[in-house]
C-alpha cells in the first residue's frame, strides 16, 4: 500500500492558505469593530439628519397662527381694552409655548391640552363664541404627541370652515384606539380664493413620518372632518431616549 506524502509544493499551498485564515481570524474582529464604528456613525448621522427636517418642518408651524390676531388685538384696544389686555397675555403665553418647543420631538399631551385652552381662547375672542369645543381623553399625561399638533389641526378647522352664529364650529378632542381624534362639524367655506400654504396637514404627515411607524388618518364625510393622530406611550418616549 503506497502512503502519500505532501511534497514542497503542497506544503507551500497548505502554509499559504493557513497563513490567509490566521490573519483572517486575527483581523475579522478589527474589521467587524470597524463594521460597528461605520454603522453606528451612520445611525447617529441619520438621526441627526433627520433631527435637522424636524426642525425645519416644526419651525414653519411658529409664525402660521400670528398675523390673524393683530387686527383683534387693535380692534379690542379700543372697545374693551380689559380683554385687549386678557388676549395679548394668551397670545403672549402660546407664541412662548411654540418658541420653547420647537426643538422638541414629543411633548406631554397634558402640556400640549393646556396650550391647546389658551389658543381656543383666542379663537373664542376672534369669533365671538362661535367655537365650542369639549375634550374627551382619560389620562392625558401617560402620552405624547409633537408639540402644536393640536393647534395645527384646529387652525386648518378654521381656515376651511364657515364660522357664524348660523353655523358654529363644533370641535371635539378623544381618543379612539390608540390615535388622538380632533373632529369638527363639517360646513365649508363657499369662497374659491382659499389656497392651502402646503403646511398645515402636509406638516404634519411629515413630522409623524419621522417620530412613528404609524400614520396620521384623515376622515371626512358629508356630517365631518376628523384627522386621527397615533398617541405614542411616555414610557416609550423615555425608553427611546435611553
Amino acid at each position: 500500500m503506497q502512503i502519500w506524502w505532501p511534497g514542497i509544493l503542497e506544503y507551500n499551498l497548505f502554509a499559504i492558505v493557513f497563513s490567509f485564515l490566521i490573519a483572517g481570524f486575527v483581523n475579522s474582529e478589527v474589521i467587524f469593530e470597524d463594521w460597528k464604528s461605520s454603522l453606528i456613525r451612520n445611525q447617529f448621522l441619520e438621526k441627526e439628519n433627520i433631527k435637522a427636517k424636524l426642525g425645519a418642518l416644526q419651525a414653519q408651524v411658529s409664525p402660521h397662527f400670528l398675523f390673524n390676531n393683530f387686527n383683534v388685538i387693535s380692534s379690542l384696544i379700543e372697545d374693551d381694552p380689559k380683554l385687549a389686555r386678557l388676549y395679548l397675555d394668551r397670545l403672549s403665553a402660546v407664541y412662548r409655548y411654540i418658541l420653547s418647543t420647537k426643538r422638541e420631538e414629543l411633548i406631554d399631551l397634558s402640556v400640549e391640552l393646556e396650550f391647546i385652552e389658551k389658543y381656543i381662547f383666542l379663537l373664542k375672542v376672534r369669533f365671538n363664541d362661535k367655537i365650542n369645543y369639549k375634550v374627551e381623553i382619560d389620562k392625558p399625561e401617560t402620552y405624547t404627541i409633537p408639540p402644536a399638533t393640536l393647534q395645527l389641526i384646529i387652525e386648518n378647522a378654521v381656515k376651511h370652515n364657515e364660522i357664524s352664529t348660523r353655523k358654529p364650529l363644533f370641535i371635539k378632542i378623544f381618543q379612539s384606539k390608540g390615535s388622538l381624534v380632533i373632529q369638527n362639524n363639517l360646513q365649508p367655506k363657499n369662497s374659491t380664493h382659499i389656497r392651502s400654504t402646503g403646511v398645515g396637514l402636509t406638516n404634519l404627515k411629515e413630522r409623524y413620518g419621522y417620530l412613528s411607524d404609524k400614520e396620521i388618518v384623515i376622515e371626512k364625510t358629508k356630517d365631518y372632518f376628523s384627522v386621527a393622530v397615533p398617541l405614542i406611550h411616555t414610557r416609550y418616549n423615555e425608553s427611546s431616549n435611553l
